[in-house]
Formats: C-alpha cells, structure tokens, sequence
C-alpha cells in the first residue's frame, strides 16, 4: 500500500472566492465618491441659462422706451400750451367787448332817436349822457378809470403840455385846463392827459420909461447921421444926453 501525504493541497476556488469577499468588503468600507457628470450636460445647462450682459442689454431698452415714451408726451404738453396760448390771446378782449356790445346798442338808439321830429335837444342831451356814464362804468369795471389833472403840479409822467397860459392867481407850473383827460388801466398809466400849464404873468413896463426909451433912440440916431456917421461922436452925443 502506498504511502499517502497528509498535507492537503490549496482548492483554487477558495482562494477566488475569498479574494473576490475582501474586494467587497473593502468596496463598502471606502467613501463614495460623486461620479462626474457629463460634458455634453453641463454644456446644455450652460446655455439655458441666460448671460448677465443679455439681463443688461433688456433692462437698457426698456429705459429707453420710456424715455422716448416720456419726451413724447412732453412735445405734446408743450404744443397744447402753446395753442391754449395763442387761443387766449386771439380772445383775450371777449368779456370786454361783450360788456361794450349794450354800450354800443344805447349809442344806435340815441341816433335813431335824434332823427325823429320835433324832439327837444334836451332830450338827446340826456340819453347821451346816460351812454357816457353807462361808457365809463363798462371801464371801471375793467379798471381803466380817468384820474384829474386841474390844480396839480405838472407832471411829465402823467401829463402833456399842449399850450402856456400866464397865470397871477396859481404858482407857475400849475394845470389849469385840461383839453384831454388822462386815464389809467390799475397802476399803469393808459394814457396821459393834455393840459394847459400856468407860466408867470410879463411884468408891464411903465410908460415914462417907453417914452424916455423911444426918445433917446432917436436922438441917437439923428446925431449918428449929423457926424457922417462916425461911431465916435454918436456915442459921445448919447453920453451927454444920459447926463442931462
């Protein structure tokens, strides 16, 4: 009988096996790690998403739009004021011819009224100076107003000087008629009034002087053409007579 070992020899499926046990046991024990993503994915995410100079590019048109939106509206608030402007110009006198237009009635009818026959002047005296005063209240109401000028300082500011007139009872300068009455619109002066200022009266000259005058011209002048005319003895002549 032959003699058999003992010693049992390695199975090498066994040995794979434990290997291939150790592989996993250590697999497990290890941290996981991420595994990367792929190229072609971030590159699509990358593009999804918008730029920042794209967000910028936006925001500036839209600033613009309502820039253009604004400067529009301010063409359009510019001409309407313009032409509420040139309105309130054209008619800027309505209410004041409006108020005329009775005025203007009351006249036509005092005309025709002065055309009938056997109509006393006194009459149409008196309708005419209801229009007048009916005319210059229409003014006031406007605030044009006539101001008084007689017994005042001339003033160049408010008065035109037509004529001279000399005066003993007022000082020089002082108004004594008035050929035109001066008006005022408020404060300012609408228009000046036309007066006549008093000037000092000429002092008469006494008649013995005249007559002492006249004579000594003509003494003069008949000692000028005595003397053949030479200066000299004229005035010499003149000396002597002024002495006696």
């Amino acid at each position: 009988m032959p003699d058999t070992d003992n010693t049992l020899e390695p199975n090498p499926n066994e040995e794979t096996e434990t290997a291939e046990r150790a592989a996993t046991s250590s697999e497990e024990d290890s941290p996981q790690e991420p595994c990367p993503r792929s190229e072609p994915a971030q590159a699509s995410r990358e593009e999804t998403e918008p730029p920042a100079s794209s967000s910028l590019a936006a925001e500036l048109d839209g600033t613009k739009d309502k820039l253009l939106r604004t400067l529009a509206e301010m063409e359009n608030l510019r001409r309407r004021v313009q032409r509420d402007r040139e309105e309130a110009i054209r008619f800027a006198n309505e209410n004041l011819l409006r108020e005329l237009l009775p005025v203007l009635d009351h006249l036509a009818l005092a005309v025709s009224f002065g055309k009938v026959d056997h109509v006393r002047v006194e009459d149409v005296a008196e309708g005419v100076s209801y229009v007048l005063k009916q005319f210059e209240d229409t003014l006031a109401r406007f605030g044009v107003v006539p101001f008084d000028a007689v017994g005042k300082a001339f003033d160049p500011e408010l008065h035109e000087a037509v004529d001279r007139e000399p005066s003993d009872t007022v000082p020089p300068g002082t108004i004594l008629k008035t050929h035109q009455r001066g008006y005022r619109l408020r404060e300012r002066l609408l228009r000046p009034a036309r007066v006549v200022v008093a000037t000092e009266v000429p002092v008469p000259v006494a008649l013995d002087e005249k007559v002492e005058d006249e004579e000594l011209e003509e003494s003069s002048d008949a000692a000028t053409a005595g003397n053949g005319g030479t200066g000299e003895s004229a005035e010499l002549k003149v000396i002597v007579n002024e002495a006696t």
